[in-house]
């Protein structure tokens, strides 16, 4: 991400690690239901059935922790909002969207976990793109913040 010579940078939104750290902790608990499972009880077809969902629960929870869960910073500068699209198995995706074409800003943050952790989703809306910024820490903050700068 390179700036232009009179481009600076204003401020920058930094991703909420919570629901990674829940993903972790998901993964972990599916490996350990596997091997109590598999030590405490004797009848191998009731250890087989329980062994297979308790895999296909870790399975589920690598690709959604390694694959899917895609962690996003906003920078903000004088001229366009830029924001990187970080997935950890993948290359990371700069876009960037000019204050001139930005025509509305919509913010969310429904539901009490997400107001108690603070985190939620910008999102941004210009002639021909629509830019979602997802767990962005307190976005009904950061989106008067970005509001500020536009005007």
């Amino acid at each position: 991400m390179k700036l232009k010579e009179n481009e600076k940078i204003l401020e920058v939104f930094t991703p909420n690690y919570f629901t990674k750290i829940i993903l972790f902790i998901y993964l972990f608990i599916s490996i350990l239901i596997t091997l109590s499972i598999y030590y405490l009880f004797d009848n191998y077809q009731f250890i087989e059935v329980f062994c297979i969902l308790s895999i296909l629960l870790f399975i589920v929870g690598f690709y959604y922790l390694f694959i899917y869960f895609e962690l996003m910073t906003v920078v903000l500068t004088n001229f366009k909002i830029i924001y990187v699209k970080k997935n950890n198995l993948f290359e990371s995706k700069y876009e960037s969207i000019n204050y001139s074409e930005i025509t509305k800003i919509k913010a969310s943050q429904n539901g009490f976990l997400k107001n108690y952790f603070g985190y939620g989703e910008i999102i941004l809306f210009s002639k021909d793109k629509e830019i979602i910024l997802k767990y962005i820490n307190f976005p009904l903050e950061n989106a008067k913040k970005i509001n500020t700068f536009l005007k």
